[in-house]
């Protein structure tokens, strides 16, 4: 096998790994009947319509992702010219799955189900986008080529690692897109970033979780100012989050139809929010 064989095979190989521990992260809290992963076009070619889809009382969230086959290899320039090229290519299906849902029918194999049909797709209410990085990455200089909607049905941009916290943190669909449409209202500039929604999260929580909780903000250092400077409640909002979280937990077990293992990390994944919530919960920081 030549070197360049072996490298797009270890691409695709890792790609699918980080298909499947994404699934796996979002099926949990967002409980897996309602999280599809790589639906096709039902015809001969098969073709991958998204990388996820989740639905929630007949709505759907489209989600497409673009992982690195080693993300450590990379300089932080590397790293972002990189997330410059793929997060573009990541948007492609996103639009074409808006503008198209009932071109074809579709199928998903769903773990629990199993073959699943789609005559069309749920109407779409978001889609997310994101990229593989350890690094904030400034998407400013291709922001002509981002848009913040498309026909009508908002886009976020993140990387892989902060989406999943958002996720593992608040646990449910609609509180997903509670924060989502609520970190709408941030300066444009911070929606076109990626690789740094930690202080966003924080401010949100702090804030308590609602609409309007990140309307002020001016941008990363000040939500990162307002967090330091009223710290005690911070904590406050993490320990209830904390409880919240526990409730959950027990929902989602009631849920499951058999035992599964239950990760609060993922191997090739730094759970970063939740490692930090556990621990500013706790009075310690890190």
């Amino acid at each position: 096998m030549s070197e360049k064989s072996h490298m797009v095979e270890a691409a695709t190989t890792r790609t699918l790994w980080a298909e499947r521990q994404v699934e796996e992260v979002l099926s949990l809290p967002l409980i897996s009947e309602f999280v599809f992963r790589s639906p096709k076009h039902n015809d001969p070619t098969e073709k991958e319509v998204i990388d996820h889809l989740i639905v929630h009382k007949g709505e759907g969230i489209l989600i497409s992702q673009k992982a690195q086959e080693d993300p450590t290899s990379r300089s932080v320039e590397k790293n972002e010219l990189w997330v410059l090229k793929n997060i573009q290519d990541a948007l492609k299906p996103i639009c074409g799955s808006i503008k198209r849902p009932d071109d074809r029918p579709k199928w998903c194999d769903h773990p629990r189900r199993g073959r699943v049909e789609f005559s069309t797709l749920p109407r779409i209410i978001h889609g997310v986008v994101l990229v593989e990085t350890w690094h904030p990455v400034d998407l400013k200089q291709i922001a002509d080529e981002l848009p913040l909607e498309y026909l009508g049905v908002p886009l976020t941009y993140m990387s892989i690692n902060d989406f999943l916290n958002i996720v593992w943190q608040l646990r449910t669909l609609p509180e997903v897109l509670e924060y989502l449409n609520a970190r709408r209202k941030l300066p444009m500039a911070c929606l076109r970033m990626v690789g740094d929604e930690l202080p966003f999260y924080e401010l949100y929580i702090m804030n308590g979780g609602i609409a309007d909780s990140l309307k002020s903000c001016l941008g990363h250092a000040d939500a990162r100012r307002a967090t330091e400077t009223h710290d005690d409640l911070l904590r406050e909002a993490l320990e209830r989050s904390e409880e919240y979280k526990l409730y959950s937990s027990e929902i989602e077990r009631v849920a499951m139809p058999y035992p599964r293992e239950t990760r609060t990390t993922l191997t090739g994944y730094r759970l970063r929010l939740s490692l930090y919530s556990t621990k500013k919960a706790n009075g310690r920081t890190i």
